[in-house]
């Protein structure tokens, strides 16, 4: 949270790692994606949060299985 003339804001973001990768390769920044970006001007509730997440979870969860996806 930032305190601003207007009162107070906050933004959020969300970024992915490759968990598998080497410790000294897991956090680079070449390897780190900003997957989502939450505006304020305040913190999503849990539930919204869980909304936002969804599909990106579900993505994830198909290609843990396997599917493939074709990208442009």
């Amino acid at each position: 949270m930032k305190k601003s003339r207007n009162g107070t804001h906050s933004t959020g973001a969300v970024y992915l790692t490759i968990a598998n990768n080497p410790r000294g390769k897991r956090n680079r920044p070449e390897e780190t994606m900003l997957v989502v970006v939450i505006a304020g001007p305040s913190e999503p509730t849990q539930e919204q949060l869980n909304r936002i997440l969804e599909p990106m979870v579900n993505d994830l969860r198909k290609l843990y299985m396997g599917e493939v996806f074709h990208t442009f």
